[in-house]
């Protein structure tokens, strides 16, 4: 039950704190081998950012601290 409860967590996390926040970023100010996978429209956190990316991720919170109380 550990390691599932772990690797949950660990997807989780990894799937909304870092993929949503480096799909939208743009890196195209640094020299990065990758950098034309991260070309989003964001530079830096700005109100589009707050209203598009910062909405998704406090839904997506919301919605787990309400569902994982129903198993």
């Amino acid at each position: 039950m550990t390691k599932i409860t772990n690797g949950v967590f660990i997807s989780l996390f990894f799937n909304t704190g870092f993929l949503l926040i480096l799909t939208n970023a743009n890196f195209s100010q640094y020299h990065l081998p990758l950098k034309s996978w991260f070309n989003g429209p964001y530079v830096d956190y700005s109100t589009g950012w707050y209203v598009y990316v910062a909405n998704i991720i406090t839904q997506t919170m919301l919605i787990n601290a309400v569902f994982n109380t129903f198993y």
